[in-house]
């Protein structure tokens, strides 16, 4: 890491990116899950049920590839399908047993990453290091990226709020 000692902080914070992409990857490939199933989980698990519109729209993923998803899901029963009680034509999304265990697994991970993260941090540099990297988000969330922001929080964030280092 000495290498790295005068490279320019947005060089830093891309390699932590890459970094954390990779491992988290990996991680989520022991869990049989995709980035994009973890996020309908959690929206599930938020929000309860919800159709398929909404569900695409909290989870940041396009309606073609919800379809698919969620047909991924349902077959291997961390999802399931049920028409809406007044409007027939409304399909809503449930989560399911099986689906909540995958999210507590998946918790589980995130927690690991948090801890690989923060080693040989004192509680201290913890707090000071999360202040930080809330400061960095609020300053790249200029105008146009604000809107991003907003449903990237409602969709990823919200989820790790009981998670905090």
């Amino acid at each position: 890491m000495k290498k790295d000692n005068g490279a320019p902080l947005f060089m830093l914070i891309t390699k932590i990116g890459h970094l954390l992409g990779y491992r988290s990857m990996k991680r989520m490939n022991t869990l049989e899950t995709k980035p994009g199933q973890a996020r309908i989980l959690y929206s599930l698990r938020a929000d309860g049920q919800l159709s398929q519109a909404e569900l695409a729209k909290r989870s940041c993923i396009t309606a073609p590839s919800m379809t698919v998803a969620l047909k991924k899901m349902e077959n291997i029963g961390l999802v399931e399908k049920a028409l809406d009680s007044e409007d027939k034509r409304i399909v809503r999304i449930n989560i399911t047993e099986k689906g909540l265990e995958q999210v507590q697994r998946i918790d589980d991970a995130i927690q690991e990453m948090d801890q690989l993260i923060c080693e040989n941090m004192t509680a201290e540099e913890r707090i000071i290091f999360r202040r930080l990297l809330l400061q960095v988000i609020a300053n790249l969330g200029d105008n146009e990226g604000k809107e991003m922001y907003k449903m990237m929080r409602e969709a990823h964030l919200d989820m790790h709020e009981h998670h905090t280092p």
